[in-house]
This record gives C-alpha cells, sequence and structure tokens, in this order.
C-alpha cells in the first residue's frame, strides 16, 4: 500500500511538471491529453525527435546516468519503429531513477525512486504523462547529445580534403603541393644514384664544402689517382690528405710510394700530418724512401735532444749517429755530433765528482764558491770555464782539465784565453792572469802577449772588478797610443792618463788633466811630478 501511494505521488508530481511546461498561452488548469490540441503539440514533438533521430547514424542511442559512488542507476531506450510517426514506447521494463545530489565523500547512500511500466501498452492517464514528460526530457537530451556527438566524430577523422578546404589558405596548399612536389623529386634522383659512382670532382667538391662523402666508390688505382690529382688542383689541404690516407689504406707500400714520389704538393700535405700526428717511424721512413735523408737525420736527432737522462740521451744520440749521419754529404755535422757526445760523457763524471765532494764541503774552491747550476747539456765553452774556475790546475790527463777540453774540441787560443781569462780574473787570481799573457820568445825570454789584444783584456778585467793599478799595467801595453787614453780614461786610470800624455808630450792637456784631479791626491802629485820633471821633452 506504501509502495502504491508512493507511486501515485510520484506519478502527481510528474504530472504536476508536464502542465507547468505547456504553452505560455495556455491556461495552467488541468486538460485532458487526448484533446485535439494537446495531440497536435504531441504530434510536432514527436516529429522534431524523428527528424533529430534521422540525421543520426545510430539507429539507437542509450543514455546512462550513475550514482556518487558509480554504480549505473537507470537506463532508458527509445525505438522510432512505428511508421506513422509517433514513437513507440520499448515494453522491456524500465526503471527510472533519480538520485539526490550529495557531497562527495561519507555520507548517507543516495535516495533513489524508482518507476516500473508494465510490458503491455496501456492508455492509463498517468502512464500516458509520464511517457510525455520523458519523451520531451529524452528528446531534448537527445538533441544536445547528439549534435555534441557529431561534432566529436566529425572532427576525430577528417579526410585531407576536407582539412585543406577549411582550414589552409590555397596560397599555403599551393606552396605545401610544391615542396611536396619537390621533395618527391629528391628522393626519386637519391634512390636513382645511390649506387652511381660520383665523380672525382664531386667527391673533392663534397670534402671542401664539408657534405658526407664516401671515397669506397673508388675500387681501381686510376680512380685513386684521379681523385687525388683532382684535390691537388683544387688546392685543397684536407681534401688532399685524405685522398693520400686513402691511397695509403688501399695500395700497396711500393706503388704508395712510388705515386706520392711524382706529386710532391702530396708528398708535403702526407709529412705534415705525419708530423702533427707524431708518427715519428713512419715519417722517418717515408723520408728515407724519398731521399731526403738530412731531414730525416735532422728529425731524428731532435727528437734524441729532447730527452732529460743524460746517458739515455747519450745513446740515441750515438744511434742517430749511426743511421743517419753516415751519409758523405752529412760529414761536417757528423763531426758536430761526435763532439756533442763527447763533451756529453765528460759532463757526467765531472758532474758527479764535484756534486760528491761539494756536498762533503772538503774542497775550498766549492766552500768560498758554491756552484750554481749543473753543467750537463751545457756547451762546451760553458764546460771549459767551469773547469778553469774549479780544475785549472789538473794535468791534461784528467776529464776535467782546461787543456784537456781544449785540445779534444779543438779550441783555439782566442776562446780558451778569452774564457780561461775570465775565469781565473773573477777569482782575482792574478798571478795566473799573468802567466796566460805571457809568452816565450825567440832567444828563451818572455814577453807579454795576447792574441786577443790588451784593450780586450782590459775590458775582460774592468768587467771582473780588478783595480786600477791591474788595469794600468795592461792599459801600457795596448799599442794605439789614442786607444790607450780613450781606455784609460773610460775606466778611470789616471796613472795611464799621465803616462800617455807624458808619451805624446802634451804638457798642455797634461796641465789640464791635473786641475781636474782631486788636489792632493796621489795621482794630483803624479802629474805634478811628470811636469816638473825635466827629462821630459815637450811639444813647442
Amino acid at each position: 500500500m506504501a509502495a502504491s501511494m508512493t507511486a501515485m505521488d510520484d506519478i502527481d508530481d510528474d504530472e504536476a511538471e508536464w502542465l507547468s511546461s505547456g504553452s505560455s498561452k495556455k491556461s495552467h488548469s488541468k486538460f485532458n491529453f487526448f484533446d485535439d490540441s494537446v495531440t497536435d503539440d504531441a504530434r510536432d514533438l514527436v516529429r522534431r525527435w524523428k527528424v533529430q533521430k534521422d540525421d543520426d547514424d545510430d539507429d539507437e542511442e542509450e543514455t546512462d546516468s550513475i550514482n556518487w559512488d558509480g554504480t549505473p542507476a537507470s537506463t532508458i531506450g527509445y525505438k522510432a519503429s512505428r511508421p506513422g510517426g509517433s514513437p513507440a514506447v520499448s515494453h522491456s521494463p524500465v526503471t527510472k531513477s533519480s538520485t539526490l545530489p550529495l557531497s562527495p565523500g561519507a555520507g548517507p547512500p543516495p535516495v533513489t525512486r524508482h518507476v516500473k511500466t508494465s510490458a503491455g501498452p496501456t492508455h492509463n492517464r498517468s502512464q500516458s504523462l509520464t511517457i510525455g514528460k520523458s519523451l520531451k526530457f529524452s528528446s531534448d537530451r537527445h538533441v544536445a547529445s547528439s549534435s555534441t556527438l557529431k561534432g566529436q566524430f566529425s572532427m576525430s577523422d577528417p579526410s585531407i580534403e576536407e582539412v585543406i578546404s577549411s582550414n589552409v589558405p590555397a596560397k599555403s596548399v599551393s606552396k605545401l603541393e610544391m615542396e611536396l612536389s619537390d621533395l618527391k623529386r629528391a628522393l626519386q634522383i637519391a634512390k636513382r644514384e645511390k649506387w652511381r659512382q660520383p665523380s672525382a670532382y664531386e667527391t673533392v667538391r663534397a670534402i671542401i664544402q664539408g657534405e658526407p662523402y664516401g671515397l669506397e666508390m673508388c675500387k681501381t688505382k686510376e680512380q685513386k689517382l684521379a681523385l687525388l690529382d683532382e684535390a691537388i688542383k683544387m688546392h685543397d689541404g684536407n681534401a688532399i690528405t685524405a685522398a693520400v690516407l686513402f691511397l695509403q689504406n688501399t695500395l700497396k707500400g711500393s706503388v704508395f710510394n712510388l705515386e706520392l714520389s711524382r706529386r710532391p704538393t702530396a708528398v708535403n700535405h702526407y709529412l705534415s700530418y705525419l708530423r702533427a700526428h707524431y708518427e715519428m717511424d713512419k715519417l722517418e721512413e717515408t723520408l728515407g724512401m724519398l731521399g731526403r735523408t738530412e731531414e730525416a737525420a735532422m728529425m731524428r736527432y731532435k727528437l734524441a735532444t729532447t730527452i732529460k737522462d743524460p746517458r739515455a740521451k747519450i745513446k740515441h744520440l750515438q744511434r742517430c749517429l749511426s743511421a743517419h749521419f753516415r751519409d758523405p754529404s752529412l760529414v761536417t755535422e757528423a763531426g758536430l755530433l761526435e763532439e756533442q757526445i763527447s763533451i756529453l760523457e765528460r759532463q757526467g763524471p765531472i758532474e758527479d765528482s764535484d756534486a760528491r765532494a761539494e756536498q762533503e764541503g772538503k774542497v775550498l774552491a766549492f766552500r768560498e764558491n758554491p756552484r750554481r747550476a749543473s753543467i750537463i747539456n751545457m756547451p762546451v765553452i760553458t764546460t771549459l770555464y767551469y773547469c778553469c774556475f774549479y780544475h785549472y790546475d789538473l794535468p791534461e790527463n784528467n776529464l776535467a782539465s782546461p787543456m784537456a777540453i781544449k785540445k779534444t774540441h779543438q779550441l783555439t787560443e782566442k776562446q780558451f784565453l778569452w774564457t780561461a781569462l775570465g775565469a781565473r780574473s773573477r777569482l782575482k787570481r792574478w798571478k795566473d792572469v799573468e802567466t796566460l799573457l805571457t809568452a816565450k820568445s825567440w832567444f828563451g825570454g818572455t814577453k807579454m802577449k795576447s792574441v786577443i789584444g790588451f784593450d780586450k783584456v782590459v775590458a775582460v778585467l774592468h768587467k771582473t772588478g780588478a783595480p786600477s793599478d791591474i788595469l794600468s799595467k795592461y792599459l801600457k801595453l795596448v799599442d794605439d797610443v789614442e786607444r790607450r787614453l780613450t781606455l784609460a780614461k773610460k775606466y778611470g786610470c789616471h796613472d795611464a792618463v799621465v803616462d800617455t800624455y807624458i808619451a805624446l808630450r802634451d804638457r798642455f792637456e797634461l796641465e789640464a788633466y791635473m786641475r781636474k784631479l782631486p788636489p792632493r791626491s796621489k795621482e794630483y802629485y803624479y802629474a805634478e811630478d811628470a811636469l816638473r820633471n825635466s827629462a821630459h821633452k815637450w811639444k813647442t
């Protein structure tokens, strides 16, 4: 009984909603559903619904509604099967469910109202009202849903012609068509020329322009040489180097060397490549094959001189001497290399002995003048200076003897005197300096002699801090009087200046120079005594 009352209440609510949704011109009073005016409105409604139904691709549409918990609430289906144009209601039981809106989350389950229609068609007023209302509501919703679905399907699978005709301007379409035709043409050309061998000019041009290229298509010797000749003709170093390396990897060594020797430009680029990549063995072999023995010898010598260890350096220099400097055109260079090996062999034992003696502190020379640097890898003149400084009195059979170095390396008298004079004068060993400048005469006597000239001797002595009396002693031995006077004034040797004026018999200049000297000084009295001496003859 309660269920029937609930159903009746639902029917009354639907009837009220149906009556309230009528035309505004009609009265809101109750009317008969089967009146002619009502029937006409229903027919119009059915006609509009049928038109929308025919436009749709599907013969059937279902509208599902769900509760807040995601479970299906009701399913309402309609079929247009009557030819007369009026809708035919499905005889399957339909459950109408309305769910009260609830906020998502915890809460009581949704309240649902169910209305069941009987399987057979009846003309019950309440049922007719319910069906009419449902038809109108479902028709409106079907129209909206159908238009929405139609728009979605029409946008999901459009054809290319529709997109182009609707969204792209005609100018853009023509431009795209031209680009497409160009791409198709390029693809056809690429497929056609995929296995075509490019010419030497095209390959070299690709190398120069940085484009992808391949040299494997060149199979024969003539093709490879044509590629190299084309690279030389276009004067591009990268292309020449690439072609030469390709020939090196694909030709026999003898053929490669023969063809390379015929092309000097390719040879120079290949040698530069080997130097840049430190392929010294290959570089040496190539230079020897080309007959450039001097260049190969200097390259190997340069590598040997970069070694730091003295013993290893000596071994590499000896190997270089025996392998590359036996050519008749390198006789002079071979002699120089032998002297370098000899001085290195001499410097090693001297350095070891002196380092040990300096560390022990037993040698006075090392205590008074500590060594500043090692003599390893030093030149011959520097080694001679070192030995004159620390080992001047050693006999000739000693490795550190200055005379032994002079004899072994064939030093001249000027080289030896200049070096020894600087070393001994820096130590203030004036007796050794005098011995160096003393020579024997024809009759067993001695005389002062200098192969570098006494003016150079005075310059060396002044540089090493010799006193004025020592300088004056050797200034008197300068043969040119004017040169002697200039040097005496330059180095401040007043006694030498006075003696030079006496030798020139120039009393006037001597008096003028005496006035420049400090009064009552030793030099002043020396000049005054010279002027008073009646034995001196003066110019008139």
